[in-house]
């Protein structure tokens, strides 16, 4: 008890300590999103309104609910962010290193394992970045759900599994990634668990594991179910995206995940070079030889893993958990993303369970040297750890990276870098940079469509025009493509054409605040009645104040200061710390009478 009392402890410190230098790291990339631009996080809103809501096409209310807690606590300052995120890997690490102890029954392999868990640089995406970070919730609770399933089928003690049937559904709220929970179950009831049942003597009364032995998965499912009912009843869809993954086919999906996870396997191995977004070569026929070869590879690595089952459970139990754990993220159901290194967080505790292994079936000599082995790579992965930490400092340090990984980028790297740039104020640098990505491919279309926004911005139409008409039909920013259209066509002049544009885009997104204030502004300037209702009627049905700011400003445009004065003054009555209606006051003050 003593020695995994300190060895929890020690994996904790090192948790943290390993990424105590991203503590001064700025909000980045989307956390924008769901934090500091998030309403429902920073507004006092009843307990079952969390449950009611998604984010992003999300149902996380566990994970928003801790989002408004910590702004409850810290407001927007990110440091309060990261300790809550870090603390919450440093618990996943140490949940992770009894979970170890209860399959292999080695506490020095289990401590070498998690403690390189805790270090490997390949999850600092998911640890520095606060966002991801905050996704660990999930994952501890549903990695904790089955460590309670495992003690309970050893017969550790009573109500284990009641505790991992509530876990398991705590953690569903948390993030979906949870639902694999049934499915590891049965990975381990088919190797581990086949060998390590507890034996009751003919007479005794039923252990923790007799009674789990027939009808064990039942509830799990029953759950998983339930939640999958909640989730469509309130997003309306199962996956986030609703799509297919590029209408690649099931064929085409199975080769192009099959290069992703070969990719995963090399970086969980040798983790360099480690980007927030990595170029994945899509399947396409005539399929290449490397896809090819890596489908091969994946699809005979699984199946002799899957033959040896009863002979090396051990192994095929570490093996399989990575297949089991990443296929949420496998675009089984799609997400929208073909990889991230946040995706493999937990899928790569299967070096852990080998690392386990291998201290379990050597001894003496080999056994230290093994253990030397293990402290020199992680202290380099400590060292790297690090250093990557940087790199999530701040926005632009973030894409800098990626694009000096990749001096040409990828196709979201650039254009997310370039964007930063531009609203730094550095957009001649921006356009620099997607010229020369697209001498290496001219049909990049992220790439295209941040040009295009750039000469937009600078009054170049015809220019802007071009770019934007190079992007073939492509779901994903085909209506972020009409927007810019739009804006080409009221900076013409030609509002008609703009009004139709806008009109079809929020046919489709009728929640796009944007799309929606430049739709409005096309009426108002094509002198239409009707414009001051629309502002009105969304009002009345989100709630959201800052409709009313906008109508505000609108009224000042057109000279009627006495009434865009009332209707700030009517929503600062509702919200008074409304920045944007406290901005219409100070302008009606300065604008003549």
């Amino acid at each position: 008890m003593r020695n995994n009392l300190l060895n929890l402890v020690v994996l904790a410190c090192l948790s943290i300590l390993v990424y105590l230098n991203s503590f001064g790291n700025q909000f980045v990339w989307d956390d924008e999103n769901f934090i500091v631009r998030n309403k429902l996080i920073q507004q006092d809103q009843p307990t079952p309104k969390y449950f009611l809501e998604g984010t992003e096409n999300l149902y996380r209310p566990l994970r928003t609910m801790l989002y408004s807690a910590t702004y409850r606590v810290g407001g927007l300052n990110p440091v309060s962010y990261h300790l809550v995120g870090k603390l919450l890997n440093a618990l996943t690490v140490c949940v992770l290193y009894a979970l170890i102890v209860l399959l292999f029954g080695s506490r020095e392999g289990a401590f070498w394992g998690a403690l390189l868990f805790a270090l490997h640089p390949l999850h600092t995406e998911r640890v520095a970045w606060i966002t991801a970070s905050y996704d660990i919730l999930g994952d501890f609770f549903w990695l904790s759900a089955f460590a309670c399933y495992v003690a309970g089928k050893r017969g550790v003690g009573r109500g284990y599994v009641a505790c991992s049937l509530l876990l398991f559904f705590v953690g569903l709220l948390s993030s979906e990634t949870a639902a694999v929970t049934p499915f590891v179950i049965i990975l381990y009831d088919m190797t581990l668990g086949r060998e390590k049942d507890v034996v009751s003597e003919p007479n005794a009364r039923p252990t923790g594991g007799a009674i789990l032995s027939k009808f064990v998965w039942i509830p799990y499912f029953v759950i998983l179910s339930g939640y999958i009912l909640l989730r469509f009843s309130v997003l309306g869809i199962i996956s986030r995206t609703g799509e297919s993954a590029l209408g690649l086919g099931s064929f085409g999906i199975f080769v192009t995940m099959s290069g992703v996870v070969a990719q995963y396997f090399k970086l969980m191995l040798f983790p360099w070079p480690l980007v927030p977004i990595h170029e994945v070569e899509q399947a396409a026929a005539p399929y290449s030889a490397s896809l090819l070869a890596s489908a091969a590879g994946v699809a005979s690595a699984v199946v002799a893993a899957l033959l040896y089952l009863r002979k090396r459970p051990g192994a095929a139990f570490s093996f399989l958990w990575f297949f089991v754990v990443v296929s949420p993220n496998l675009n089984i159901i799609p997400t929208g993303t073909f990889m991230a290194e946040r995706y493999v967080y937990l899928p790569s505790a299967t070096l852990s369970f080998f690392v386990a292994l291998a201290f379990l079936n050597t001894s003496g000599r080999r056994r230290v040297l093994l253990a030397v082995g293990c402290a020199l790579v992680a202290a380099a992965y400590f060292a790297a750890t690090t250093v990557r930490n940087k790199d999530w400092r701040n926005e632009v340090a973030l894409w800098a990276s990626a694009v000096n990984a990749d001096p040409i980028g990828t196709n979201v790297a650039v254009a997310n870098f370039s964007s930063v740039l531009r609203s730094s104020g550095q957009s001649l640098e921006a356009e620099k940079i997607l010229l020369n990505a697209l001498k290496e491919n001219p049909r990049k279309i992220f790439v295209l469509m941040e040009l295009g926004e750039i000469y937009l911005e600078s009054g170049r139409l015809d220019e802007a025009e071009r770019s934007l008409r190079k992007i073939p039909p492509h779901s994903r920013v085909q209506y972020r493509i009409i927007y810019d259209m739009a804006q080409i066509r009221i900076k013409q002049g030609r509002y008609a054409e703009a009004e139709k544009m806008l009109g079809d885009v929020l046919e489709v997104h009728p929640d796009a605040p944007k799309t929606f204030i430049s739709y409005v502004s096309t009426l108002f300037a094509q002198g239409k009645p009707t414009w001051p209702g629309h502002f009105i009627a969304a009002y009345a049905a989100s709630g959201n104040i800052d409709f009313l700011a906008n109508l505000a400003n609108f009224y000042l445009l057109s000279g009627k200061n006495a009434t865009a004065v009332n209707i700030a003054k009517i929503g600062l009555s509702v919200d008074p710390s409304n920045m944007l209606l406290k901005q219409v006051l100070e302008n009606a003050a300065r604008s003549p009478k």
